[in-house]
């Protein structure tokens, strides 16, 4: 006797990973798309930034990030922006948290344009 089993979900495959922790892909897709900020250990240290952009250079993708301690308290400096492995993110989850660019950072992002591929979701 052969058993069938069938399991239907709705909505984003996401949210639907019972206890299972998302991928780090996944937590960076959710949060570029919403705007929020993302905790997860590095170098097992624990931080908690803004994503901006994933990217591959040299077979390696990074995730250029702003750190929470690198947002300027005031002023119009934009924020400094810091590359991470993404390889090395572990137990990354998406925060309640929004962020905005600011227009100072967006002149910034202007320099991916000559990075090797940018990573889309």
């Amino acid at each position: 006797m052969l058993g069938l089993s069938l399991s239907l979900s709705l909505g984003n495959p996401a949210l639907n990973q019972g206890h299972r922790q998302p991928t780090v892909e996944i937590v960076l897709q959710d949060a570029l798309a919403a705007r929020r900020f993302v905790t997860a250990t590095y170098e097992g240290e624990e931080l908690r930034f803004a994503p901006l952009v994933v990217y591959q250079s040299d077979d390696v993708v990074y995730v250029d990030v702003v750190l929470i301690g690198d947002f300027p308290t005031h002023g119009s400096r934009p924020p400094a922006i810091t590359s991470l492995e993404k390889a090395m993110l572990a137990n990354a989850y998406v925060t309640e948290e929004g962020f905005e660019v600011s227009p100072s950072l967006q002149r910034i992002l202007g320099r991916y344009q000559n990075v090797e591929a940018i990573v889309s979701f």
